[in-house]
């Protein structure tokens, strides 16, 4: 990878060498934007900490992505979208200056439209190996006006309790006064997974028995080779689909305006049943249309907002929202796979697969159905012009219902004594209720105040029900959990801004948490942050610079406990930084320096030889870093432009635990750990290194006693978060007709494990396990392994992707009134284009352990699947 990275930091190099920028917004580098925080909106150029706020409208013309974690990808420096899997519906994990918790999760608020939306990161009730669904992608990004990105607790302070992973603050699109505007899309797309797996390998002497790749050089077997999920007639894998429709109206009076839409979304997985599979349940029985289409997802999005008043006075508004989801998810990672059968294959008696066949995996049905209501009222009144009250209320429900069905003689063995079923169902409503009241004074010309004080107050009522029943012969089992988890926060908040000549701003806040939890009190928090904002006088004579400023900002933010009885997570952080803009804002630039130091950590250990052990909050982590945005209008002309975005990131992350016993985190397959450890980054692998191997005998062959392995000890290995990333973004519009825009990003620093290829040379299925003419470093992990040490299966997981490219062209009006609109605009888009790794596994994104926690392993995990879709948007 060190040509990659060459190649990053050169491409950084040579941007900076054009120009700074300074601007948090990358989409609309020439406007001031504009934060909906708590206090109410706010110019992110008074605010010491750093928002990006993203105009989600530009970025969907120029990539047309399909959730929310697909726009946010590559975006933002510091936020990172680690993707679980590539199969459709699955949830991926959002990071933002890092991990901070053993257990807890580290995903981000989400508010929309200032009500706390249902953002669990990981949500699925029955197994389907590692994968999980997340209530996050049920927003509906084609809705989105804005979303600003408060990173940390230096800007989330004001937001308490569990905002100490970042807050996203989304607000939906408005009527706009004017005649009414309708605006229609159709978007049609295919999706591939590429047909790069390894091949299985076995070697075999006369009678059929198993033997190894010294036996083959001998001649004494000899090797047979073959790969299922590449072989037209057996491959599980075919042309995914994506398929969209989307009509939105709006329009009204300066004092009224209305804005209505509807969509409906229809995902199709890259898995599907071979032929010969298909012949052979459509003879035995079971062949259904579930089992020919076992991984899709269809959705519909109902939702409407109004601005019933609008005055100098008073302002009313009201939002309303329906989604639906249905879904099917295959069985995968580390549970019984599709991958993980082709993968560990080679019996001839199955045709080439290992446990289980493909139709026989398939009719394990597994569904979700998703229900969604949620709705909101806004407020404000002024009853004087230095005085404006605000009220927001609203509610987020949501109704899951997963389910899974093994019918007899089906399933896994196709045992007829056999069945099997699974129900889960997950209720959750969300109330959010805001009061604040803002009074602005200015003592002098100069010298301007503004002071907030209000109510935060934050409900969450969960109902899980989990059942699962069995049934084998005469013998059954039946298993229920209930659980009613109810958590609500008061928070009282005070808020003090003091600017001086539209210069300085110092921003002081205050707030006070008191939570209770399954009818127990927390003890109350406090809060505080602290931002200074200084915005430089402009150069005379000619100069470049056209604005500059700096900034500086404090706060702390919670985390609930994760367990009953203990003391809450709370983190802290002070962040620097500096914004520069040029050539009248043609050339931006922003820089952030950060600490960040999570406290009361909850860990659980390990008595040294003993089966017990404990739980303890005295750990800490710690977080530094560095993000940098940059951003340069190359050409503007009025038949050409061209623009150019750079994002940049740096984390150091580390555990603090002095004189603490270190904590498993995980014990992988084949002896490989993962640790928090005193001094190492949370969630390290550890183990015993390998120093070096060497062929002494020179038989092309390595043997256990050919690899140098350290002593017994629990080393450092690699860290599974990425500790560095990049990403380069550049829109090139062609007399205004023709835009071609692409996004590549970089993620490095980070080791996965691949228990992918662990588990396959362990079982005798891989190619150094059977094939004598392996080159010599690829036979190391297996050596190394049969030494004592399964390091070499951890892996570099850098890569540089092309992650997205798209082609839109805007028709002449001619085209567009031929079918009675007023624009037309076609969009062609791609997305995971090229991969450029070192890693040798199947994906170095996925992770085979969901969306939370610490634990990362690629296990039989789907790779993300590369698509391309067309799309049509008109406007009448």
């Amino acid at each position: 990878m060190a040509t990659i990275r060459s190649a990053s930091l050169a491409i950084i190099a040579s941007l900076l060498a054009v120009a700074l920028r300074a601007q948090q917004d990358t989409t609309h580098p020439r406007a001031a934007p504009t934060a909906p925080l708590l206090t109410g909106d706010r110019l992110v150029t008074e605010l010491g900490a750093g928002v990006t706020v993203l105009d989600v409208d530009s970025l969907l013309r120029e990539s047309p992505v399909h959730t929310l974690s697909e726009l946010l990808t590559g975006r933002v420096p510091g936020l990172e979208v680690l993707a679980s899997s590539g199969t459709f519906g699955t949830g991926s994990r959002i990071l933002m200056r890092g991990a901070a918790s053993f257990l807890a999760t580290s995903a981000p608020q989400i508010y929309v439209d200032g009500i706390r939306a249902d953002d669990e990161a990981a949500t699925l009730l029955v197994p389907v190996g590692g994968q999980t669904t997340s209530r996050v992608d049920d927003i509906d990004v084609e809705r989105l006006a804005t979303i600003a990105i408060l990173p940390g607790p230096a800007a989330t302070a004001l937001y308490g309790t569990d905002a100490a992973n970042g807050v996203l603050l989304i607000t939906t699109k408005r009527g706009v006064p004017g005649p009414s505007r309708v605006r229609a899309f159709s978007s049609q797309g295919v999706a591939a997974q590429p047909l790069d797996f390894p091949g299985n390998f076995r070697g075999v002497d006369s009678s059929g028995a198993r033997c190894f790749a010294a036996d083959v050089a001998g001649g004494r077997c000899r090797l047979l080779s073959g790969n299922v999920l590449a072989a037209p007639a057996s491959s599980p894998f075919r042309h995914g689909y994506v398929r969209q429709y989307g009509v939105s109206a709006s329009g009204g009076s300066t004092s009224k305006r209305y804005s209505v839409a509807a969509q409906w979304d229809g995902f199709g997985g890259v898995y599907g049943l071979p032929g010969g599979e298909q012949a052979r349940l459509a003879t035995t029985g079971g062949l259904r249309a579930d089992v020919l289409n076992p991984n899709y997802q269809q959705r519909t999005d109902l939702r409407g907002s109004g601005q019933l008043l609008s005055g100098d006075r008073a302002d009313l508004t009201v939002n309303a929202g329906y989604f639906a989801s249905n879904l099917r998810l295959p069985s995968n990672d580390n549970g019984p796979g599709i991958l993980s059968s082709g993968l560990l294959g080679g019996d001839s008696t199955r045709g080439g697969w290992g446990t289980f066949l493909p139709g026989e995996l398939f009719q394990v049905t597994t569904s979700q159905h998703v229900e969604r209501v949620n709705g909101s009222l806004a407020a404000a009144w002024r009853p004087v012009a230095q005085l404006n009250v605000r009220a927001v209320a609203g509610l987020d429900h949501t109704d899951q219902q997963d389910g899974q069905v093994q019918r007899p003689g089906e399933g896994p063995n196709a045992n007829p004594a056999f069945s099997s079923v699974a129900q889960g169902r997950r209720r959750g409503s969300r109330f959010t209720g805001t009061f604040t009241a803002t009074g602005m004074f200015e003592p002098s010309p100069s010298l301007s105040m503004r002071t907030t004080v209000g109510v935060h107050y934050f409900k969450n009522s969960a109902d899980l029900f989990d059942s699962a029943a069995s049934v084998f012969g005469s013998a059954f089992s039946i298993r229920e959990q209930r659980l009613r988890a109810v958590t609500s926060t008061f928070g009282l908040v005070l808020q003090q801004q003091v600017a001086w000549r539209d210069r300085l701003f110092v921003t002081a806040g205050l707030r006070r948490d008191a939570t209770t939890r399954f009818h127990v009190d927390d003890p109350a928090a406090v809060y505080p942050s602290l931002g200074l904002s200084w915005r430089g006088p402009v150069p005379s004579g000619g100069f470049p610079l056209t604005g500059w400023r700096l900034r500086a900002a404090y706060g702390a933010a919670g985390r609930e406990a994760v367990l009953v009885g203990h003391r809450p997570e709370r983190s802290r952080e002070l962040e620097a930084g500096a914004d520069a803009e040029l050539l009248k804002g043609r050339v931006s630039f922003s820089g952030t320096f950060y600490s960040k130091r999570t406290s009361n950590v909850v860990s659980v250990f390990v008595f040294p030889g003993s089966p017990g052990g404990g739980v303890f909050d005295a750990s800490a982590v710690s977080n530094k870093g560095v993000e940098l945005s940059l951003s340069t209008s190359v050409i503007e002309r009025p038949d050409l432009a061209w623009s150019v975005g750079l994002a940049a990131w740096g984390n150091r992350n580390r555990v603090v635990m002095p004189g603490l016993t270190p904590s498993i985190i995980f014990t992988g397959g084949g002896g490989v750990f993962q640790s928090a450890q005193d001094g190492l980054p949370l969630g390290s692998y550890v183990g015993n290194p390998i120093i070096g191997y060497a062929d002494a005998n020179g038989d092309g062959l390595l043997a256990p006693n050919e690899v140098a392995v350290a002593p017994p000890g629990a080393a450092f290995l690699g860290t599974p978060f990425p500790t560095q990333g990049a990403s380069l973004s550049s829109t090139l519009t062609l007399r205004r007709r023709f835009r071609i825009a692409g996004l590549l990003e970089y993620r490095g620093g980070n080791s996965q494990l691949n228990g992918t290829e662990e588990t396959r040379c362990i079982w005798g299925s891989c190619r150094a396990s059977s094939d004598p003419s392996t080159p010599l470093a690829h036979q190391v992990p297996l050596a190394a392994w049969q030494a004592g040490t399964p390091a070499g299966w951890v892996e570099s997981a850098t890569f540089l992707k092309l992650r997205e490219i798209s082609v839109a062209f805007t028709a002449p009006a001619t085209w567009a009134g031929r079918l009675g609109a007023a624009s037309m605009t076609f969009t062609l888009a791609g997305r995971n284009l090229l991969t450029l790794t070192s890693y040798k596994g199947l994906d170095p994104e996925v992770n085979a352990h969901g969306t939370e926690g610490a634990v990362f392993e690629d296990l039989f995990t789907q790779p993300l699947p590369r698509y391309w879709t067309a799309r049509l948007d008109l406007t009448y």
